[in-house]
């Protein structure tokens, strides 16, 4: 919990900082951007599957909400994760932008010595830094948006046997996010 506050905190205070230098500049992301769009990502190669929507609550900032699904082989079986997904994100300079996301996430663990099946639950969060790259075909409005960061467990609890853990699961983790979507 102190790590999400932490976290929290020093994103609202950075980004106030410069979205109040921004004001004076005008310098912002693209004024012609609907309020609502629709993006998926995926680290397809890590088996990561996010789905959300997003909305532009004032200039500076989004807030975006959707599902998540991701599953896993490893040595000792499979795991499967569900979560829906939370996100704020701030724009410091014309298109880029810093990005909150919080997963409260379900796992279901299929053992492969007896079969068995555990669960657990985990709060994830990511610090992602990013920039949003707009384009058009013919009438259609897109995006793509490349943002790197930092994800990182705020509460673990596990039922899963002993020696088993999904990757990432007890360190800081570099997440290679890429996000396309299209605007309404």
């Amino acid at each position: 919990m102190r790590k999400f506050i932490i976290s929290t905190i020093l994103l609202i205070s950075v980004t106030q900082a410069f979205a109040q230098e921004n004001t004076l500049k005008n310098n912002y992301r693209t004024k012609d951007s609907s309020k609502l769009a629709f993006e998926v990502s995926g680290a397809f190669f890590e088996g990561i599957y996010i789905a959300r929507l997003s909305y532009s609550l004032w200039e500076y900032g989004d807030i975006s909400g959707g599902l998540m699904y991701r599953h896993v082989d490893i040595d000792q079986g499979f795991y499967n994760v569900y979560s829906p997904v939370f996100a704020y994100r701030q724009y410091i300079w014309k298109n880029l932008h810093l990005e909150y996301v919080i997963y409260p996430a379900y796992a279901e663990f299929q053992y492969s010595r007896n079969n068995n099946k555990y669960a657990a639950f985990r709060v994830w969060s990511e610090c992602l830094v990013g920039y949003k790259i707009d384009f058009s075909i013919k009438n259609f409005r897109f995006f793509i948006m490349p943002q790197p960061g930092i994800g990182f467990s705020l509460y673990k609890y596990s039922e899963w046997p002993d020696g088993v853990k999904p990757k990432g699961y007890d360190k800081p983790t570099f997440i290679p996010q890429v996000y396309v979507g299209f605007y309404f």
